[in-house]
């Protein structure tokens, strides 16, 4: 938090269901340039890495805004205009989209992690309700369910609550269905040949 809010001085944003405002989307932004066109604004001595930010924007471009190929600009300048634009004018989960889309599919795994970890930093500190979670962008704002009535109490739900306690028990049953880490399957297997139970 930084000092204004914690004086009082500037408020504390709400959390971001289903929404972004500027400060989200030019955080995510900065982390998405830095990782994914920073090269091509200056490429000089990046030529690998310039070839690989640019195949990553084509697959974007083709695959995430369903664009023509033959309509990819081969201007760098022009190319980072265009995604900025985008970023800034795009639907919030759209955003979300070409985000996602970027850290799953670029050919370097530690430049996606540090992309993804940049990122929830972000999405933290703007308070959105949306984190990085096994390369997925997913709704976290359940794990804070809201404040609700005590029981007996006949008052009706906002559609806030609605939306958290739907999100809660969607994000319940994402994890029991999970697959078991590998670390564990080995130990089960002869448990259950010993007939014996973790």
């Amino acid at each position: 938090m930084f000092f204004s809010q914690r004086h009082g001085l500037k408020t504390i944003p709400e959390m971001q269901i289903e929404n972004m405002n500027d400060d989200l989307r030019i955080g995510l932004w900065n982390a998405f340039f830095n990782y994914f066109l920073s090269s091509l604004a200056a490429p000089a001595g990046h030529n690998g890495t310039v070839a690989m930010q640019t195949d990553l924007l084509y697959k974007i471009w083709l695959y995430a805004l369903k664009r023509p190929g033959d309509e990819f600009p081969r201007d760098p300048k022009r190319l980072i205009m265009l995604y900025k634009r985008h970023f800034m004018t795009a639907k919030w989960h759209e955003v979300f989209d070409i985000v996602e889309y970027a850290a799953g599919k670029y050919q370097r795994d530690d430049v996606c992690r540090e992309f993804m970890l940049e990122c929830n930093f972000v999405l933290e500190k703007e308070v959105s309700a949306y984190r990085f979670v096994d390369g997925t962008i997913v709704p976290v704002y359940e794990l804070q369910p809201p404040v609700l009535a005590p029981e007996g109490v006949n008052t009706p739900l906002s559609v806030d609550q609605i939306r958290l306690q739907k999100a809660l028990s969607l994000y319940t049953m994402q994890t029991t269905q999970r697959k078991m880490p590998a670390s564990l399957a080995p130990k089960r297997a002869k448990a259950a040949e010993s007939g014996s139970a973790l």
